[in-house]
């Protein structure tokens, strides 16, 4: 699997002499990777958040106070 994405990107990901690490150009895949998965998560609570009925979404978007009635 690495291989393959290896051949897709063009370009090894890892520093294979030795001990296993990542080399410069997988440290930036990385990065790139990291932040989509960040943003996937974001969206998925966002998602249900919005799912809520509107009296309760303050309270799971992390809002501690719940909102007056009224």
């Amino acid at each position: 699997m690495v291989a393959r994405l290896e051949n897709e990107l063009g370009t090894p990901l890892f520093d294979r002499a030795g001990r296993l690490r990542l080399n410069d150009a997988g440290q930036l895949f990385r990065g790139y990777v990291e932040r989509e998965f960040d943003a996937g998560r974001r969206a998925v609570a966002d998602a249900m958040v919005r799912a809520l009925p509107p009296s309760h979404r303050r309270r799971a978007a992390g809002d501690p106070c719940p909102p007056r009635p009224g």
